[in-house]
C-alpha cells in the first residue's frame, strides 16, 4: 500500500517530504503511525 511504502522509505507521495520519510523508524513511531492511519490500513497489522 502506498501509505506503508511511504512510511518505510519507499515511494513517498504528494505532500510527503522524502527527507522526513527516508530514515529508520522506532517501534513507538510505527505504532503511532498505525494508530493515526488505522482507517487506511488492513486490520491484521500488529506490532510485536
Amino acid at each position: 500500500m502506498e501509505i506503508l511504502s511511504a512510511f518505510f522509505g519507499g515511494n513517498a507521495s504528494d505532500s510527503t517530504d522524502l527527507a522526513t520519510w527516508n530514515r529508520p523508524r522506532s517501534t513507538e513511531e510505527l505504532q503511532q503511525f498505525i494508530n493515526s492511519h488505522h482507517d487506511m490500513l488492513p486490520d491484521n497489522i500488529e506490532i510485536e
